[in-house]
């Protein structure tokens, strides 16, 4: 009877979100329809999700009604039955629904589709568009995991139990099955819902995507309806994977956690889809701000194409960690025919094998040979290490960002794209001011265009110059982290933005760049803007201020020159890349250009080998290990 009953539920639950789907997705896209036979249909649907996540319900209540009354009809409740005598039985009677493979996937059904349900009641009596074709896609999602259960035998928790293992009264003959012990912990009684309700709930965002397409609906409405959906996704995922790691520790020891299954695993994965989740939804929210701001400024003129907006804010190249490509650069170039050019291809392989020397070659080798090192524990090493400590960074940090960059404009190059340069030797500036228009440059225009400029800028007197080139430094600086060595970081670019401006309106001999400047002004101007951007990056880079302290102290009263030829013959390679990366960066603008005229006037196959050789040192290079791109940690 009981077998009967679940299986029964299930198929009907199944059946009915095919239909309510069908129903959903069609109204939506029917649109001649008479109004009110439409809006009939999609209230139908709407009823039909509710009788889904009502069949569903049942399905779980009776599961549940059998584990309490010992009721052993079903095969599921002898397998995962706690025999225990225990004080907290009847709430391991009640996690024993979800203990088991088959009760997880009822339960994960049931809770994608009672968020289905809560969607549903909250747009019933304003219905829209998007929110019913997303409501079709997430019944299509429950209909498919009901399947799982209806036509799988091992997935199916309805499966009768085999009359031998069971006496006439309806009781086991003997032991069988139960409950793994180890399962039987306060933490295993809530560890599966937290995650399951933030695994089931990261399909609204899903289904809220699909349907976007669904209904050409290209502006950032769905992530509106869904972010805050996301959000809770996240907060119940975080839950669910502290009360897992609660459990592990104290039943299974360190590690236990990932080694015990595959869902545990997953649940990090989910976790990290979340952050990534939301760090998407923030960027895609943001990009269409900026796209909207430019219109309002009459910047660019709105799309006719939704198609041609998602290929604006998701080409590939730059869609990641930059460079911040702006929409009156990219648009435009849509509608042009991509031709590429054999200038442009010659060039797009230059800077791929720049931006994979910099990036796999310099950055990571010093980086793991030395600079992390240092920064791990300052205080072991002299002043004279942390001082080519933070050198190593600041070219580390230079050839991560740059060489990221690099490649990016490159493969867009390929592709018929031109992105614009986005950094432009920046220790070559002789000031302050100039290493901002040099390092970062889509990074420091936004900056100026959307913080500097909407504070007012230059136009509201000197005093209010000051104040807005410190606030919008100190923006930038927590847009990276919400630390003090952030903070500090922008105070520092601010306050020194400030003052040069300050010296430039008091002293008309202090220019802005160094071309303006005489050899002797610029070279020391060079040297005075290098080492403050160093100092900046040791709190860029250390992981707290106590190190920061740690190493400025080895720096300031224990430094130590007479080591130096001890470093150099100890750390022979990473001196070496340090003084090939400095020089490459410091030869003069020409040389550069001629470098690269000379790869795209080469043949074909002298560039296929340029390329090539440089695969080929990147693999040498990777004993060292392929670090991730620093940028993308913000």
């Amino acid at each position: 009877m009981i077998p009967t009953l679940g299986n029964g539920l299930q198929v009907f639950a199944m059946v009915l979100a095919l239909l309510s789907a069908a129903v959903l997705i069609g109204a939506t896209k029917a649109r001649g329809l008479e109004s009110g036979r439409r809006e009939s249909l999609i209230n139908a649907g709407y009823l039909m999700v509710f009788g889904t996540t009502i069949a569903l319900t049942l399905c779980i209540v009776i599961i549940l009604v059998c584990f309490v009354t010992s009721n052993f009809s079903l095969a599921y409740v002898v397998s995962n039955y706690p025999n225990t005598d225990s004080a907290l039985k009847p709430l391991y009677e009640v996690s024993a629904v979800w203990a088991g493979r088959q009760g997880s996937l009822l339960l994960w059904t049931w809770l994608i589709s009672v968020f289905a349900s809560v969607v549903a009641w909250r747009r019933m009596r304003v219905t829209d568009d998007l929110s019913n074709a997303a409501l079709g896609v997430a019944q299509i999602i429950v209909a498919l995991f009901a399947a799982t259960l209806v036509f799988s035998e091992s997935n199916n928790p309805f499966m009768a139990t085999a009359p031998e293992f069971l006496n006439a009264d309806g009781t086991l003959a003997g032991t069988i099955g139960g409950m793994n012990p180890l399962l039987m912990h306060w933490a295993m009684i809530l560890h599966p819902p937290a995650t399951f309700i933030g695994y089931a709930g990261m399909t609204l965002p899903f289904a809220y995507a699909m349907a976007a397409l669904i209904c050409g609906d290209m502006s950032a409405r769905w992530v509106e309806l869904c972010d805050r959906i996301a959000v809770f996704n996240f907060i119940f995922l975080t839950i669910g994977m502290a009360l897992g790691a609660v459990w592990a520790y104290v039943v299974l020891g360190w590690g236990g956690f990932w080694a015990w299954d595959a869902v545990e695993n997953a649940s990090l994965m989910s976790w990290l889809t979340g952050v990534a989740m939301i760090h998407s939804f923030t960027l895609y929210r943001k990009r269409g701000c900026f796209k909207r701001w430019s219109m309002y400024r009459g910047r660019i003129q709105p799309l006719n194409r939704w198609i041609d907006y998602v290929f604006y804010v998701s080409f590939f190249p730059q869609l990641v960690a930059g460079p911040i490509v702006r929409a009156r650069d990219f648009i435009p170039q849509i509608y042009r025919n991509p031709i590429v050019t054999r200038d442009e291809f010659g060039e797009g392989i230059f800077l791929i094998v720049c931006g994979l020397f910099k990036k796999c070659v310099i950055s990571d080798y010093i980086s793991l040979n030395f600079v992390d090192r240092v920064f791990d524990a300052p205080a072991l090493y002299t002043g004279l290490e942390n001082l080519m400590g933070v050198y190593g960074y600041t070219l580390q940090i230079y050839c991560d960002f740059s060489g990221y960059s690099d490649m990016a404009i490159g493969i867009a190059l390929l592709l018929g794209f031109r992105f614009n340069i986005n950094f432009d030797s920046p220790y070559q500036s002789a000031t302050i001011t100039e290493f901002w228009r040099r390092w970062h440059i889509s990074l420091s225009s936004w900056l100026k265009d959307y913080l500097y400029i909407s504070l007012g800028g230059n136009r509201k007197g000197k005093r209010r110059t000051y104040v807005n080139l410190i606030l919008t430094m100190l923006l930038g600086g927590l847009w990276h982290g919400a630390s003090v060595r952030f903070i500090l970081w922008g105070a520092l670019h601010g306050v020194a933005l400030a003052i040069h401006k300050a010296v430039m309106a008091a002293f008309p001999s202090f220019k802005k760049v160094g071309n303006e400047m005489t050899p002797l002004r610029r070279v020391v101007g060079v040297f005075i803007t290098f080492h403050l951007v160093c100092f900046g990056w040791i709190l860029f880079r250390a992981d707290s201020m106590q190190k920061v302290g740690e190493m400025l102290t080895q720096i300031v009263s224990n430094f130590h020159p007479e080591v130096f030829l001890q470093f150099v013959s100890g750390y022979k390679g990473v001196f070496a890349l340090m003084i090939i990366g400095y020089v490459f960066h410091f030869i003069p603008k020409r040389i550069e250009m001629y470098l690269q005229k000379w790869v795209t006037d080469s043949p074909l196959v002298v560039q296929a080998l340029l390329l090539s050789l440089a695969i080929l040192t990147v693999v040498q290079f990777k004993s060292a290990g392929v670090q991730p791109f620093i940028y993308f940690q913000f």
